[in-house]
Parts: structure tokens; sequence; C-alpha cells
């Protein structure tokens, strides 16, 4: 048996600083807020695939057109390389890493965990 269970999570970044509006360019990914994006599934459930996506905080982009992989470059934003799971009571949760650097751009990053019981 195949289940789904999708989290969406809204993550906007906004950038301020006296320098003026300059001062975004020289932000890095290493500089990046990083945030984790968890979806909370059962505790036997086994993990097949997260599925990951990103677009414009303004974009009117189909969730389906805005996939992206784990680790890819998707215009100053990436998710990590790898999921991880942690205890959550009689569930647990799976987490994929997000970060975006652009001090232009917010964004809205989603998953969706497929699993099986």
């Amino acid at each position: 048996m195949l289940r789904t269970s999708a989290r969406k999570a809204r993550w906007r970044a906004s950038w301020s600083d006296p320098a003026g509006p300059r001062a975004p360019r020289g932000r890095s990914e290493q500089s990046a807020q990083r945030v984790a994006i968890c979806a909370r599934v059962p505790a036997s459930a086994t993990v097949r695939e997260v599925q990951l996506y990103v677009r414009a905080a303004n974009s009117k982009q189909p969730w389906e057109e805005a996939r992206v992989q784990a680790g890819q470059d998707a215009e100053q934003a990436r998710f990590a390389e790898k999921f991880t799971e942690r205890p959550d009571g009689d569930a647990k949760q799976v987490c994929q890493g997000f970060s975006n650097w652009s001090g232009e751009k917010s964004r809205i990053a989603r998953i969706l965990v497929k699993y099986a019981l």
C-alpha cells in the first residue's frame, strides 16, 4: 500500500541593509538562512520518495512544473542532498533542509513524502 503525505511550508526571506539595494548581491550560499521542511508520517512508514518543489512567492506556476532535485541549484535556492527522519511521538518526521540565498526573491518551498506501511 502506498500512501502520500504532503506538507507545505512557506518560507519568505527579506533583506534590508542600510547600505542600500546593492547589499544583497554579496550574499552567498554559505551565508544563507537554512530551514528544515518536514512532513509527519506514521512511525512504521518506510519512506519511498521525497519530492521537492520550489517557486517564487508571487508565482502562478503550477506545482507540477516547480519540481527540483535534491542538491540542484534553483536560482539561488537549494534543497539539501538527503532527507532526515526523526521521532515525533507515535509518528516520525521526514525533513529536508532548504536554503535561499537570494536577497531579492522570496520563495515558497514544498515537499511531498511518499511512503509505504
